[in-house]
């Protein structure tokens, strides 16, 4: 890995596409809706199969967490990258915290060093009261999720093995964050993603947040693209929907498209008679 290759995008957060696009990884969730829940999500990727575990769903709190980490780490001289070797205790601790096995357990991960105030004016609420502990408890979920690489359908030729994030109490509330190699990879200069931070703020749905970062990923900078309004279905909550469920969804989306079609050069045109959406994304600037 090398940090020189850094590329600095303002105010985006740089991800792995596949953390984006696949269905099911973040998604609206009632917090009562974690309840004897866990997740267990695949993607499937050229010959691969990428698969995420945890002993909870991941919400969209826990996409925009995840996203501001990787909005910070964007920036120039914010990351330290740490290898196996490292001298220090604490980076070693946190390295170690990520659980890497099989071929990611020498590779090099990228480390930030913030804060939860630092994170909620990313995210664009205040610290105070509940958000603290939702962020708090957010990174706690983000740093049980199991990720593993296998090759097509055959679980047994898992070559690849990390958590997504861990995190450690730092000195004056100061957090210290590693970020899994694959997601380290993006932020140093790999295939990313670019999530404009400050549109994620002006959205105020789950759903159009979430639909945000899937359009962000599918739709290249300055193109567009059309799709049914139906299918979009599945990006936002991960599962097929129910016939009881379909109006219910065509109306949420429906908000989310206008929400994000104020966004200053997003363009969101549902044809009704025909189904499709026509959807054009702003060129990065």
């Amino acid at each position: 890995m090398n940090t020189k290759k850094h590329v600095i995008v303002f105010d985006h957060a740089r991800v792995d596409p596949s953390h984006c696009l696949t269905d099911g990884l973040f998604r609206p969730l009632k917090r009562q809706s974690f309840e004897g829940q866990s997740l267990s999500i695949r993607y499937k990727y050229k010959a691969l199969t990428f698969w995420w575990r945890n002993y909870c769903p991941l919400n969209i709190t826990d996409q925009s967490v995840f996203l501001a980490v990787h909005r910070l780490a964007s920036e120039k001289g914010r990351v330290t990258r740490v290898g196996p070797a490292d001298e220090s205790e604490t980076m070693k601790e946190v390295r170690d915290a990520l659980k890497l096995k099989y071929d990611a357990s020498d590779l090099d991960v990228l480390v930030l060093e913030t804060t939860v105030n630092e994170i909620c004016k990313v995210m664009g609420v205040t610290d105070a009261g509940n958000n603290y502990k939702q962020i708090k408890e957010s990174l706690i979920r983000l740093s049980g999720v199991s990720f593993v690489i296998y090759k097509g359908d055959d679980v047994t030729t898992l070559f690849w093995q990390a958590n997504l994030f861990s995190h450690i109490a730092g000195i004056d509330k100061r957090l210290v964050i590693a970020i899994n190699p694959m997601l380290s990879k993006a932020l140093a200069g790999g295939q990313s993603t670019f999530v404009d931070m400050k549109e994620q703020r002006e959205l105020k749905s789950e759903v159009s947040k979430r639909l945000h970062v899937w359009l962000s990923s599918w739709i290249r900078h300055g193109a567009e693209n059309k799709i049914q309004l139906d299918l979009l279905m599945p990006h936002v909550w991960g599962d097929e929907s129910e016939t009881a469920k379909l109006r219910k969804r065509r109306e949420y989306l429906r908000n989310a498209l206008d929400e994000i079609n104020l966004l200053n050069g997003w363009e969101c045109i549902e044809d009704k008679e025909s189904g499709f959406v026509t959807i054009k994304r702003p060129k990065l600037k």
